[in-house]
């Protein structure tokens, strides 16, 4: 009796090529999708807005309705409602600087001050020799106010009628 093996396949490489399938589509960078924009390209046409998302590469996590970050005994994550994000520039001709800063209103919470709201403050400074620094910050609002620095996340998920950047 002769068989064909021609249709057969074997359970293995179904089973690896199942998961390499799952890995692919789980795996997607949060940034792939169209809405998410690099914060540092942003100016005043796009503020004030609320904030959908905020990506942080350094961990791949982000803050949005449903995710919330720890730094130290920081927890911040959105309030009941989307946060609104406001633009400032700094510059002036005294200053051998140009200076943005995007500041979103957050919930900060800590086991000892409780939860009240906060500040995360991104800003971006070109020097006039065109250094780039970007310095990231949350603020917590109130008497005991406490700043601390965080790595910066490197896009934002803003309301889709707010997506215009610089020309």
């Amino acid at each position: 009796m002769i068989t064909s093996r021609a249709g057969a396949r074997n359970p293995k490489s179904i089973c690896y090529s199942a998961v390499a399938a799952l890995i692919f589509f789980a795996v997607q960078p949060v940034t792939a999708q169209a809405n998410w924009i690099d914060w540092t390209t942003l100016n005043e046409v796009n503020f004030p807005t609320r904030i959908n998302g905020i990506y942080f590469p350094t961990s791949k996590l982000t803050i949005d309705a449903d995710h919330r970050m720890k730094w130290g005994s920081w927890i911040v994550s959105f309030a009941a409602v989307r946060p609104t994000a406001r633009y400032k520039r700094i510059s002036s001709l005294a200053a051998p600087y140009f200076e943005s800063r995007v500041e979103i209103v957050l919930r900060c919470e800590n086991p000892v001050d409780g939860s009240n709201d906060c500040t995360m403050s991104l800003e971006h400074i070109i020097s006039y020799d065109k250094e780039v620094l970007n310095r990231c910050a949350v603020e917590t609002m109130g008497a005991d106010s406490v700043k601390f620095a965080i790595d910066c996340p490197s896009h934002l998920l803003l309301d889709d009628q707010k997506r215009r950047t610089r020309r």
